[in-house]
């Protein structure tokens, strides 16, 4: 596995989902890449993954490997999906 997180663990809001449901568009590249709504990211060593795991509110979506390895999205069928940055950034 690469850089990866897992799709179905990714949080997507409800509207979000509909609306990506209905114009043929894949809602979890929808939440990754667009919008103003932002969810706080970060990591963990995952020797603390036990002490986190069962906080309400945090989604666990994967882990970090090397960066050679490259980003991607694990689907619900197990494939990997490479990921590029499409979104807004406001820092540039």
């Amino acid at each position: 596995m690469s850089q990866c997180g897992k799709q179905e663990k990714i949080p997507v809001d409800v509207q979000t989902f509909a609306v990506a449901e209905e114009m043929d568009l894949n809602p979890t590249v929808i939440a990754l890449n667009g919008g103003e709504d932002y969810e706080l990211l970060f990591t963990i060593r995952q020797a603390d993954f036990e002490k986190l795991k069962g906080l309400e509110g945090i989604s666990f979506i994967g882990h970090i490997t090397e960066a050679e390895a490259g980003l991607a999205l694990v689907d619900k069928g197990d494939h990997e999906i490479s990921l590029k940055s499409q979104g807004w950034s406001s820092l540039q």
